[in-house]
């Protein structure tokens, strides 16, 4: 694999992919850890994978269901991640991190197509039309699942407050 055609995706892709982990293991030092697995096997790769960006994503997403599956992470609480500093804001942080936590738990209620379709799009910044060729499907019924899945996730608030 080209050195040059790595470091170029990295800048482009690495962003995108770190929040996609990150939504999947709520956990930032686990987050980078698949990053750099995803990057470290495009460098064993011999040729460039066609689309780039999904197939890094998809072996984020198979490397944290092999890691889950093994049970090599495990839920734990890092302190120094969740330090919280005492300022006039203080108020708005805890709002501000109570409305994340329902949004992300309102996110993982929806079925699985909805579900990842919603991350990939916001949280993976990827096009409807990369996620068609994703998901093999056509653009319309991409908008028109994350249509519904918005709809959903509506409801699911709505229903909380």
């Amino acid at each position: 694999m080209d050195r040059k055609i790595v470091e170029e995706s990295y800048l482009v892709f690495s962003p995108s992919l770190y929040l996609y982990a990150l939504s999947l293991t709520k956990d930032e030092r686990k987050a980078e850890q698949l990053v750099s697995e995803a990057y470290y096997k495009l460098l064993c790769q011999t040729h460039a994978p066609d689309q780039l960006k999904f197939w890094l994503l998809r072996v984020v997403k198979t490397s944290f269901i092999d890691q889950y599956r093994k049970k090599q992470y495990r839920q734990s609480v890092d302190i120094a991640s969740q330090h919280i500093t005492f300022t006039e804001s203080f108020e708005s942080q805890i709002l501000q991190k109570e409305r994340n936590r329902q949004l992300y738990f309102a996110i993982l209620s929806l079925p699985m197509p909805y579900q990842e379709l919603i991350l990939l799009f916001y949280f993976a910044d990827c096009s409807t039309t990369e996620l068609a060729q994703y998901f093999q499907l056509t653009v319309n019924q991409v908008r028109v699942y994350l249509h519904r899945a918005r709809k959903k996730l509506k409801e699911v608030l709505q229903d909380e407050y």
